[in-house]
């Protein structure tokens, strides 16, 4: 089935999202779209293993995807309705009999789980209301030629139906919105058929219901509602010429059909007034009741009734002249006739028989049963699951007698038979052939009859809340201020005051400081009409470059404020979509139903990071990327369930691919060959890390292909070998980046040197690579910006290389002097990574010798977990004369050293500093304060286990600093 659904057919950028339709009998017409009956024989002539081996069997090309997806569910529907009744055996051997009655059972059983796979399949993207809708609507031919035709809703009715299905939460939810709101439709082009179109979607089936109630019923298909009426005909037919007076026969009659129909309204059947408040209320407590009625007062009523009339009879007579008469006080009219009078109580007796005789299965139910608000079930399952089926089916069937296109109640169906139903009638009877006009006067008619009663007495109301608005669940708002065990502390720096900023750029920032606050305010925040009139329109009305941007401060600074409801509604537009995780917090997390919705923003999207969603499936990430054939830059990184599926939609629906990212995913090497291949000529970046299956060579026996473009290739924590290292290398000759960390490769030499001569970033963290080797590849790499080479030697690969002791290190003293030597010669080099190398700084000439011939003149430099470095090998940062440039340093980290105050002025020489790691370390708050006056650019202290630092300090320490009044906390 999956795969099947991997070979829909993919939209293109002139295809609409959802195609434009009135009707669903319009966008469908039964002469396009393939019979049931051919295949659900073929099916049970060959057994339900022919659904796997010919997935074909469900194609219906002509169908849009919605009415592909309904076609299987009418299929397996059939199926299984069929199962429910399987053939008589009657004269075949009862072991016969019962094996075929096991095996219906079975087959009922694999159908519905069938049936639900597939619904849940179409659901696993986000979809619109019409895409819903026609999922359930779309008419299919019972047999090729044939007039008629079924829908899914049609089989929802049935009372074999699969409960499974029938309960489901999204089709009981489409089928409230079809009862209170219409089918949902899409505008017409011209203005005319708009202003039909909204004339007509006030004429919901609960608006028609009212209309239903009169004499012309009786040329309606006949129910159990029918008998009151054909009283009532008999009535006034057995009269002729005069009409019932009382003391006649039909007056009588007409007495009783009006008790008659008063019990009848309060059956669960249409038309009712029940239908009218909500369903899932009133129908599961009238099922209730009409359900006990006939199974147990019923048959006693009929067992006792020929007796009860008799006795009726002769106590009448008995009592005929001693029935007290009591004198009317106030006469307003003329004293009714007796059998006004007897017809009336009758019917007060009945009712408040039936309203005793309810209450005793309604106390029953409610004694063994707890309060809804305790219990995790539907309310229509409140008085037991059966009596929740047969109400959701009742409630079906109720919405396909009213959803016809155009519904004429009596009497105005009358005008109908007139000149619809009769002209039809003539036309196949004489072979003429039939003309649009016949439709065009049928419309016409009802929107001078029905549609404009309906509209008039209609009174005004909102529309429905769109799928994604704000909900009450937003009142519960995650506090700002998480707690975290890391002490960073911040501030913001004044810009240059000839820099003036964009308007929008400063109306953005002033906004993202704000929103915390605006969320605490329970007047302006999402469920309210406030925030659905002032803010929301703000929002949508935004450029979605200004959107876009906005987003992206939103995640950085209070990501767990974007709810689900909050991103789906205003934050997924324009080319480019990130989400994590983490966003929404716990109140309402950005999860599978947000991605989902990601599907239906059109094909325009040309970036997308969906990042640590580890309860996603496979499946469900391949629908959504096929729906974005544009897409350029892709990453899954953290979503722990990509797998094959969806290596191959984005191979079939992504030609344009320049980056993907699948760290941490189950991607394997054989499911990614294809991708490679495709996107071979514009791949430019490849990220494969934390996959522990994930072996290069795999890969590399595939297939031949290379991938020219490839500037970054990140294969961190894999199973890479040298000699996978040595055969990929002259596939990617153009490489730039390369991250090869917590890896076994030992001698990366024995691929091509001349690999190393483009290599602009190099990361060999925790591998147990040569330094012999090392110094080599370095000497070649003369355009090396950025070196990582943290805690060498470390237990091969593996992270926990960073807590091991000295022992594992191969790292030394003597080692950094060849490196020194050879990096010094390099001038643009930048970043540079030693973290983690225990054995180092044990000769401190030698580590102050790199911090005078490279460490001073990078912008990044990490000596993290050096245990012994001291604060005399950071002397080389300040200037040795007075006409040495000063020390370019704009991040430096001294994790886990026994750096303290005695570094302070070599580090206070760095006015370019930016970011100082000292968690850790030795450091106290006067010589902090010290560097914070000395460096002007300083934004980021991270003083996590500082123990020189009070704690209460560590995450406000500029804001202490400034309270004292230094000169640099706030320049």
């Amino acid at each position: 089935m999956a795969a099947h659904d991997q070979n829909d057919e993919q939209p293109t950028e002139s295809t609409p999202l959802v195609t434009n339709r009135p009707t669903v009998q319009s966008q469908h017409p039964s002469s396009s779209l393939p019979p049931l009956t051919p295949v659900v024989n073929h099916i049970r002539l060959h057994g339900l293993q022919v659904l796997d081996q010919d997935p074909s069997l469900f194609l219906a090309p002509s169908a849009s995807l919605p009415g592909q997806v309904s076609f299987k569910l009418l299929v397996l529907l059939k199926l299984y309705l069929l199962a429910k009744t399987p053939a008589s055996s009657i004269g075949t051997d009862i072991w016969e009999q019962w094996s075929k009655e096991r095996a219906s059972l079975l087959d009922v059983e694999e159908l519905q789980r069938r049936a639900v796979h597939i619904w849940e399949e179409f659901l696993d993207v986000s979809r619109s209301t019409q895409e819903i809708e026609e999922c359930l609507w779309t008419p299919f031919p019972v047999e090729k030629g044939k007039s008629l035709s079924v829908r899914v809703v049609d089989v929802l009715k049935d009372l074999d139906a699969p409960p499974a299905l029938v309960s489901h939460r999204l089709v009981i939810l489409s089928l409230l919105h079809t009862w209170t709101h219409g089918k949902a439709i899409n505008p017409a082009r011209s203005l005319s058929r708009r202003i039909l179109q909204r004339f007509s979607s006030v004429a919901t089936p609960r608006e028609i219901l009212l209309m239903t109630y009169s004499t012309a019923s009786l040329l309606k298909r006949p129910t159990l509602v029918f008998a009151p009426l054909v009283l009532v005909s008999g009535a006034f037919l057995f009269s002729l010429p005069e009409t019932p007076f009382p003391g006649d026969t039909s007056y009588s009659i007409l007495l009783g059909a009006l008790l008659s129909h008063v019990l009848l309204l309060h059956l669960p059947r249409i038309p009712s007034p029940i239908f009218l408040v909500s369903p899932p209320v009133t129908l599961p407590l009238a099922t209730l009741l009409w359900h006990q009625f006939t199974r147990t007062l019923y048959p006693g009523v009929l067992f006792y009734l020929p007796a009860t009339l008799l006795a009726s009879y002769f106590l009448s007579i008995a009592l005929e002249d001693t029935i007290p008469h009591f004198p009317i006080v106030l006469t307003l009219t003329q004293p009714a006739p007796m059998e006004i009078r007897l017809a009336f109580s009758a019917l007060w007796c009945i009712l408040v028989f039936l309203m005793m005789v309810s209450s005793v299965p309604l106390v029953l139910f409610n004694a063994s049963l707890p309060p809804l608000s305790s219990q995790a079930i539907s309310p229509w399952d409140r008085y037991s699951l059966a009596v929740g089926l047969r109400s959701r089916r009742i409630f079906a069937t109720a919405i396909v007698a009213y959803s016809v296109p155009y519904y004429f109640p009596p009497p105005f169906n009358l005008l109908q038979i007139l000149f619809v139903r009769i002209p039809q009638l003539l036309s196949r009877l004489f072979g003429w052939k039939q003309t649009p006009a016949t439709g065009e006067i049928e419309g016409v008619l009802w929107h001078l009859t029905t549609g404009l009663l309906v509209f008039t007495a209609k009174r005004r109301r909102t529309g429905p809340p769109q799928i994604g608005a704000p909900s009450e669940a937003d009142k519960a708002i995650t506090p700002f201020n998480l707690p975290s065990s890391s002490a960073f502390s911040t501030r913001t720096l004044k810009t240059n005051n000839n820099h003036v900023l964009p308007l929008a750029t400063l109306c953005a920032r002033l906004f993202v400081a704000n929103f915390p606050k605006l969320s605490k305010d329970p007047r302006q925040w999402e469920p309210t009409k406030t925030w659905q009139v002032v803010v929301g329109p703000q929002l949508k009305s935004l450029p979605d470059s200004t959107t876009q941007t906005l987003f992206a401060m939103l995640r950085s600074s209070c990501p767990h404020l974007l709810s689900h409801e909050l991103v789906k509604e205003y934050f997924l537009r324009g080319d480019s979509v990130t989400l994590t995780s983490g966003m929404g917090g716990e109140r309402s997390p950005v999860s599978k139903y947000t991605i989902g919705a990601v599907a239906t923003m059109g094909s325009g999207l040309v970036r997308l990071h969906l990042i640590g969603f580890d309860k996603m499936t496979d499946q469900s990430f391949a629908a959504v990327i096929s729906r974005h054939p544009s897409l350029e830059d892709l990453s899954l990184s953290g979503c722990t369930l990509v797998g094959p599926k969806t290596v191959k939609a984005v191979a079939k629906a992504c030609p344009s691919l320049t980056s993907i990212n699948l760290n941490y995913t189950s991607v394997t090497p054989l499911a990614l060959a294809p991708l490679l291949r495709n996107c071979k000529e514009r791949l430019e970046v490849l990220k494969v890390a934390g996959i522990s299956s994930w072996v290069l060579s795999q890969l590399l026996n595939a297939g031949d292909f290379s991938l020219p473009a490839l500037r970054t290739l990140k294969l961190r924590e894999t199973s890479l070998s040298d000699a996978s290292l040595s055969a990929l290398a002259p596939l990617v000759p153009n490489i730039r980046r390369v991250d090869l960390s917590f890896t076994d490769i030992r001698r990366p030499l024995l691929a091509t040197p001349d690999c190393f001569a483009n290599l602009e970033k190099l990361s060999l963290t925790s591998t147990s690579v040569s330094q012999d080797d090392l110094v080599s590849a370095l000497s070649a790499a003369s355009r090396l910006r950025t070196l990582n080479i943290g805690a060498l030697g470390g237990c091969h690969g593996k992270r926990s290389a960073y807590g091991d002791g000295i022992s594992t290190m191969t790292f030394t003293d003597n080692h950094l002097r060849s490196l020194t030597t050879v990096l010094s010669r390099n001038t643009i080099i930048e970043n540079i990574s030693l973290v983690g190398n225990k054995k180092l700084a044990r000769d401190a000439e030698i580590i102050a010798e790199f911090i005078l011939l490279v460490g001073r003149r990078l912008k990044k430099l990490n000596l993290s977990g050096l245990p012994f470095l001291r604060s005399s090998d950071l002397q080389h940062l300040a200037p040795g004369d007075p006409a040495d440039s000063a020390c370019s340093l704009r991040e430096l980290s001294l994790n886990s050293t026994n750096i303290d105050d005695n570094a302070v002025a070599y580090i206070s020489s760095c006015p370019s500093l930016e970011i100082l790691e000292a968690a850790g370390s030795k450091f106290s708050s006067e010589g902090l304060f010290a560097i914070i006056d000395a460096c002007p650019k300083l934004a980021v202290l991270n003083l996590t286990r500082c123990r020189g630092v009070s704690v209460a300090d560590r995450r406000h320490f500029f804001e202490v600093r400034r309270d004292q009044g230094g000169i640099g906390a706030y320049p």
